[in-house]
């Protein structure tokens, strides 16, 4: 084997290796949480980047149509907590979902004070593409 078919073989060897490494899977889990009337959002926790996704689907729940946003969480053994605020907006939620039984419990502050909770379970939507 000639000197040049050698570094072309190890050059594409490398490559195949860097592609490969760049896609690797994230562990993301997919949920549907419902509160009785039908599915009310959609969440993607990715467990590598410790962060969830919430999409609002329920028509009428005033956030329907809007993006999906991604919050910082804590992910835990027992269970997935995170708080949801948006820039300047005077309410927030404290959510967090109980990995045992799946009740995802709400709890508002501010403006937005209240309490509510859903029962999550796996879904099926893939997490949203990044845009870039």
């Amino acid at each position: 084997m000639t000197r040049k078919l050698v570094v072309v073989r190890l050059a594409a060897i490398v490559f195949v290796a860097l592609m490969s490494a760049g896609q690797a899977r994230a562990r993301i889990l997919s949920l549907d949480c419902s509160d009785g009337a039908g599915v009310y959002d959609k969440i993607w926790v990715d467990f590598d980047k410790s962060t969830i996704t919430q999409s609002v689907v329920r028509i009428g729940s005033g956030f329907e149509g809007a993006p999906p946003v991604t919050f910082p969480a804590q992910i835990t053994a027992t269970a997935i907590k995170w708080t949801t605020r948006g820039e300047g907006a005077p309410f927030w939620f404290n959510v967090s979902i109980d990995r045992t039984t799946g009740i995802l419990t709400q709890i508002g502050a501010g403006v937005g004070t209240g309490y509510s909770t859903r029962r999550c379970v796996k879904g099926t939507t893939p997490f949203p593409a990044t845009k870039f």
